[in-house]
């Protein structure tokens, strides 16, 4: 239930901005900030206030959080607790939480620079966000505070400056295109519809935003979802494998290793009993052991053959 979290926390960040709510933290990795701390950001002592002091669940908290089945207006009373959803909707909040976190740690990773791509990135960051909170204005913050180290290298003529009124413009229209798409999205039934001149921006495909991002295929080994299908396998691969582990099933390494343990041991009891009695038959010896006459055929031939006995 980690994207869950994340869902909430980013609601709660939007309606305590007028307290001075810091919209970047919301990494549930990083929030181990203590109380009589100091905030490096701004060098004061952080404090806690405690107003009730219960715990609150997940379905309390999500009372005073946007439903996830539609887009509200802030203005608007929120007061209702979410009931049970559709799992194409968990599905899609899901990878959209996590979208968010790699388009971040990608950002991370390259230090900034999205030379070439950087008003896309600032797009499709703010588009995925759009999806997470309620206002326009409160995305224009977030995001803000997103951008402020991303550059490129790009010096032509057509790349405008990163300026606020920029960055608004940008998160207006990703707003708009978020928005536009969320209703057609719980009007098909929480399924995305792929029609061709629908005038609705969808979110981009994974492949087509590992191109348009020029993310390689170093940096989608650092990712989550931003990933090709090759990496999706060896990880899905490697997934079955401890999930077999777990349950006690041994690596093919392990099996063959313990299979040759249990073949030698075979042979040398099938050995000792040839060398006590050289006459005994297939059939005896099969009866003695516990297995069939055709292992008991094979195993001698490999003794004959490596001369472990006369016989």
């Amino acid at each position: 239930m980690g994207w869950l979290v994340g869902y909430i926390t980013e609601q709660f960040i939007e309606k305590l901005l007028y307290l001075g709510a810091d919209t970047q933290a919301k990494d549930l990795a990083r929030l181990i900030r203590f109380p009589k701390s100091i905030n490096q950001k701004n060098g004061e002592f952080v404090r806690t206030e405690i107003w009730y002091d219960e715990p609150y669940t997940l379905r309390e908290l999500q009372a005073y959080c946007r439903p996830l089945t539609k887009y509200r207006s802030p203005r608007k009373k929120q007061g209702r607790i979410l009931g049970n959803f559709d799992e194409r909707l968990t599905a899609f909040y899901k990878i959209n939480y996590y979208r968010l976190e790699d388009l971040r740690k990608l950002a991370i990773i390259r230090n900034g620079n999205f030379t070439y791509c950087r008003n896309t990135y600032i797009y499709i960051l703010a588009y995925h966000q759009s999806l997470m909170v309620n206002s326009q204005s409160t995305v224009f913050e977030i995001i803000w505070n997103d951008v402020k180290g991303i550059y490129t290298e790009d010096k032509s003529k057509s790349v405008e400056k990163l300026t606020k009124s920029w960055v608004k413009k940008t998160v207006k229209s990703a707003y708009n295109d978020a928005r536009d798409f969320f209703e057609s999205f719980v009007a098909n039934g929480y399924r995305i519809v792929f029609k061709t001149k629908d005038g609705i921006i969808k979110p981009y495909k994974t492949e087509n935003l590992i191109k348009k991002l020029h993310i390689t295929t170093e940096e989608q080994r650092k990712l989550r979802t931003l990933i090709n299908c090759d990496i999706a396998r060896e990880r899905d691969t490697e997934r079955k494998r401890l999930e077999r582990r777990k349950k006690g099933i041994k690596s093919m390494e392990e099996y063959n290793e313990l299979r040759q343990i249990n073949k030698d041991n075979m042979k040398n009891k099938i050995e000792g009993l040839l060398k006590e009695n050289p006459n005994i038959t297939n059939k005896e010896i099969a009866g003695k052991l516990g297995v069939s006459t055709k292992t008991v055929q094979r195993y001698k031939k490999e003794i004959i053959g490596g001369h472990h006995v006369s016989v």
